[in-house]
């Protein structure tokens, strides 16, 4: 069963967090980041003239999004097998 980390890094440390469900890991993920999946999604992916959905990236074995959030904290979500 996938796995869902939730890293946060600034310049006072970071902090990982596990959870299990997607839902979960999102929901973590846009407090500390602010905006929307979407949005997260399309900054990382912004090479892509279309940027995968959620529910692609979910569909795969293994997946990261990175973001800034507005307060300068590096957030990322990622998928392991």
């Amino acid at each position: 069963m996938a796995s869902y980390c939730v890293k946060t890094r600034d310049v006072d440390g970071g902090t990982v967090r596990s959870y299990k469900l997607l839902k979960n890991a999102v929901a973590r993920f846009l407090e500390m980041a602010g905006g929307t999946m979407e949005w997260a999604i399309s900054e990382h992916f912004w090479q892509q003239d279309i940027p995968p959905t959620l529910e692609q990236l979910d569909a795969k074995e293994e997946f990261h999004v990175r973001t800034v959030s507005n307060f300068g904290c590096v957030v990322t979500i990622t998928k392991e097998k």
